[in-house]
């Protein structure tokens, strides 16, 4: 016998003691499989990689004249599927936000009047403009798709005393064009746990005497429970746990709200320096 004949053998002499665990190491492989389609279903329906769009998008300063452009075409559609890595209420264009006429150069835009009540999106790093207020409909960090559309338009502002004319092309999308990916995503995560589940509870069957065998290790467990619950190691344990617990949940949620707070702050305060700048220009 060879050694390929051997190993062959080994293998199915080992596959076949497992008979107990095959319902359940079968459906780990289906979930498995079914996490790599789920993966790939989004890359191919979706970019999942805006930041990098955002970041090959070319600036072209020849004298007066500047121009943004992008690799793709005007006109052109792509669904994005990203994080908000920033609260759509604060991106929220209103009277006191901006000064219209001023050069953005993080928005890629010229500000205008025509822009109150529309939301600059952050969708991991791409910028995009939609046409309605989203300050109560999303919120920082969901993960959300999103179908924009490539436009162009000519804008002029002030630039230390000469008038700039821009031609910029930027994503734009409408509110019913944006969408949360849980939508699609707890559908994957049911039929994973249902095949998990499944495999689990058919491996179960298999196992020979399992009532009186739960009953055994429940009869333990709860006997160990009883005697290490009551010992004054297991109080202080206890103690300590919980308020770790207690306090990591406040350290997160202050420092969430730090964030959140700064971030606020900072684009205050560069609005408020624009308008003074502005003013002064004047």
């Amino acid at each position: 016998m060879g050694l390929k004949d051997k190993y062959i053998l080994k293998s199915k002499d080992s596959w076949n003691k497992k008979k107990t665990w095959h319902p359940l190491i079968m459906s780990l492989v289906l979930v498995i499989s079914l996490a790599i389609i789920h993966k790939a279903y989004w890359v191919s329906t979706t970019e999942t990689n805006p930041d990098e769009i955002w970041g090959n998008k070319q600036i072209t300063k020849n004298g007066n004249n500047w121009t943004i452009d992008f690799e793709e075409e005007v006109g052109d559609s792509i669904t994005f599927k990203g994080i908000l890595r920033t609260a759509p209420k604060f991106e929220v264009y209103r009277n006191d936000t901006f000064v219209p006429g001023k050069y953005s150069e993080g928005e890629a835009l010229v500000y205008s009047e025509d822009l109150y009540g529309k939301t600059m999106l952050n969708v991991s790093g791409i910028r995009i403009l939609v046409n309605d207020d989203l300050s109560k409909q999303f919120f920082v960090s969901e993960i959300i798709t999103i179908k924009a559309t490539l436009v162009s338009n000519v804008s002029t502002f002030d630039n230390n005393g000469e008038i700039i004319t821009l031609v910029r092309e930027g994503w734009v999308a409408e509110s019913e064009d944006i969408n949360l990916s849980s939508s699609k995503d707890n559908y994957f995560f049911t039929a994973e746990l249902l095949i998990f589940f499944t495999g689990l509870y058919l491996s179960l069957k298999r196992v020979t005497n399992l009532r009186e065998q739960t009953g055994l290790v429940w009869h333990l467990a709860k006997f160990e429970l009883k005697q290490g619950i009551k010992s004054p190691r297991m109080i202080v344990l206890g103690v300590i746990f919980t308020l770790f617990i207690i306090g990591m949940g406040w350290l997160l949620g202050d420092l969430q709200m730090e964030i959140q707070n700064l971030r606020s702050l900072y684009k205050m305060l560069t609005e408020h320096y624009n308008n003074y700048v502005s003013l002064f220009s004047l």
